[in-house]
């Protein structure tokens, strides 16, 4: 049986991912993979405008260069 950290941060992913898809996002991916991506991580024409500001507000919550990572990370998961 999952503990109390695992199920809080299942329901927060579940929650951040929903949001994306909301947003426009790629299913099965995060804000922060969308906002990596939106700054041309892996692939240069995936920049947007939007994109370092986005960054610059969660990389600030979650440490210097989490979207990138985990724009990578999810770009492995697609087989991208």
């Amino acid at each position: 049986m999952a503990g109390i950290r695992e199920r809080f941060v299942a329901f927060w992913l579940g929650q951040d991912m929903a949001v994306n898809g909301l947003g426009g996002g790629l299913p099965r991916e995060t804000l922060s993979g969308t906002a990596g991506r939106a700054i041309g991580v892996p692939d240069p024409a995936t920049r947007r405008w939007w994109g370092p500001v986005a960054v610059a507000l969660i990389d600030l919550w979650f440490g210097e260069g989490h979207c990138a990572q985990q724009a990578s990370l999810e770009a492995t998961r697609r087989g991208s």
